[in-house]
């Protein structure tokens, strides 16, 4: 087991609001997004710019690699890393909020033309009951799977696809952040009926984008982690692993 406050500093944001919560997920694409323009510019060779596990079909995504930072927004989510490789699952990152928000953020320049899937596993322990996640005060999910994208032309506000475990959307539901509309949320699990156990999720990413962005996107900027329960004032374990991006 290790926890990952030893592997990253914490970085808080006030006043701990959701709105504050937006402004710091916007700021941290930014810095993605810069760190990307600056890795493209540099003279470093393609092995010295990322810390993955990549081959030409696939693109894994550790979370003991050094590179992820957390956002705090309203207390501290507990996340630790599990080692499970006796078991043959490697890695599982373990997330416990209790009426708290922080997210795990990494910088990421994924080619989608080349890997254009997304896949992962996720578990949850428990939803929110009687939240409205579409309305400021239920925005709290007990796991988050966001994806940073550049800005549109003529904005300076990056965009993100979040694919959520809902605790009431149906499946496949999307809305905008109530936040901002820079966010796009998508409901892919909903409910406790299958709490308790690994699903897998595999989604064409670049499809999603192109549906709910309207354009073609062919690269990311950034991906986050995040299960918070600050704004229902609940609590809640989840636990993610298996991250990567593939060809098919």
């Amino acid at each position: 087991m290790q926890n990952l406050d030893t592997l990253v500093p914490a970085q808080t944001s006030t006043p701990h609001t959701m709105w504050a919560r937006v402004i710091g997920f916007s700021l941290l694409l930014l810095v993605s997004a810069c760190s990307t323009i600056e890795r493209n510019n540099s003279d470093s060779s393609p092995q010295d710019q990322t810390t993955t596990i990549s081959t030409q079909t696939e693109t894994s995504i550790l979370f003991s690699d050094g590179d992820w930072q957390e956002r705090i927004f309203a207390g501290s989510t507990h996340y630790q890393i599990l080692d499970n490789s006796d078991t043959g699952s490697g890695e599982v990152l373990k997330a416990s909020a209790d009426a708290s928000a922080s997210m795990l953020y990494k910088v990421a320049d994924i080619d989608l033309t080349q890997t254009p899937f997304i896949q992962w596993d996720w578990k949850i322990t428990n939803t929110y009951k009687h939240s409205n996640e579409r309305d400021r005060k239920g925005d709290d999910f007990p796991a988050r799977v966001y994806i940073a994208i550049a800005s549109k032309s003529g904005s300076i506000f990056p965009r993100a696809l979040t694919y959520v475990w809902s605790s009431n959307s149906v499946p496949l539901s999307s809305w905008k952040n109530p936040y901002t509309n820079a966010v796009v949320m998508l409901s892919l699990q909903n409910g406790e009926a299958n709490s308790q156990q690994w699903l897998s999720e595999k989604r064409n990413l670049k499809k999603d984008l192109a549906r709910y962005f309207g354009e073609d996107i062919d690269n990311i900027t950034g991906i986050a982690v995040m299960t918070d329960a600050d704004n229902t004032g609940a609590s809640a374990v989840s636990f993610y692993r298996n991250l990567r991006f593939t060809q098919q």
